[in-house]
This record gives structure tokens, sequence and C-alpha cells, in this order.
């Protein structure tokens, strides 16, 4: 007799977990943290000298989303909420986000954009618990939006170039 296969194996008739299980909060924990990194970064540019209004409404806008994505993890989280940052995101993208020049601060937003989401859908496969997986697909699916919206103030104009992206998602414990 042969060994049975994923496809032969009968349907699972368990529901997934609603709350986060405990593989989840680490996941969660992560995830926050690279929220709140990106919170600091956008800090940083905005409090560089030179950037247009434009860009500085947008950096203002999208960093209180960042905030707001913070706590809403933090509050699934509850006490096991860390409110640790991602250090190695802020020291790899410090020196972009204080230019102080629009074009540079607009490609290192897309790019940190577009880390985030692919570091999201990451995390999406890997949670269990459905309600955390309903909050970070919504939070990378505005987080997409963000990308897309940096990348054109950067002067990309390729669709697929803004749609597409080769980002690497951060792991927990690599940043």
């Amino acid at each position: 007799a042969s060994a049975a296969t994923p496809d032969d194996a009968a349907p699972t008739t368990t529901a997934p977990p609603q709350r986060p299980t405990g593989d989840d909060v680490a996941l969660l924990q992560f995830a926050q943290s690279v929220e709140l990194a990106v919170v600091e970064l956008y800090g940083v540019a905005l409090g560089s000298n030179g950037l247009g209004d434009g860009l500085l409404a947008l950096l203002t806008e999208t960093r209180a989303t960042h905030v707001a994505y913070a706590q809403s993890l933090s509050a699934m989280l509850g006490t096991d909420a860390t409110g640790a940052t991602a250090t190695e995101v802020i020291e790899a993208g410090r020196a972009a986000f204080a230019t102080g020049n629009d074009h540079d601060v607009a490609t290192a937003a897309h790019d940190l954009e577009a880390v985030a989401v692919a570091t999201h859908t990451e995390l999406l496969g890997l949670l269990l618990g459905t309600d955390a997986a309903s909050l970070v697909a919504s939070i990378l699916i505005v987080e997409a939006r963000h990308s897309l919206v940096f990348g054109k103030l950067a002067g990309i104009n390729d669709l697929d170039a803004l749609l597409l992206t080769n980002a690497d998602a951060l792991a927990p414990g690599r940043g």
C-alpha cells in the first residue's frame, strides 16, 4: 500500500480559531514592530528640511495610518503587545528618509511600503486565527495603495513596476 498524500487526505471539518493562537502572537508582535519602524522613519522624513508641502501632507497622513495599525495590533495583542520597534528597519532606512529631497524620500517610502506589503503578505500565510489574519489583510491592502502613491511621486510611471514588486519580506528575527 502506498502512503497517503495530502491530496488523498479527508477534508478537515475543524474551523480555524478566531482569536490569535500562541504562534500568531509572535507574528503579530513582529508586524507591530514593523509598523512602529515605519512610523519612526516617516517621523525622520517629517523632521527634515526641504520637503514640498504635498509630500509633507502625504507623509503626515500615511504616518498616522501606521500609528493606527500599530494601535490595532496592540489592541489585538492586549497584554502581549511589546511596543518594540524593528530597529534593523530604522537603521537601514534612516539616511534615505533624512535627505530632505522629495524624490529620495518618495522613493524610500515606496520601497518601505512595498517591503511592508511583502512582509504582511508573508505573515498572512502563517497566521491561524481569523481575527489576526483579517487585521493583517486589511493593513496590507492599504499599504499597497501607499506604495503605489509614493511610487508615482517618485516618478515611477510603469504600471507593472508600480503594482508588482520584488520586495523581500522581513522575517521575525532577521528584520
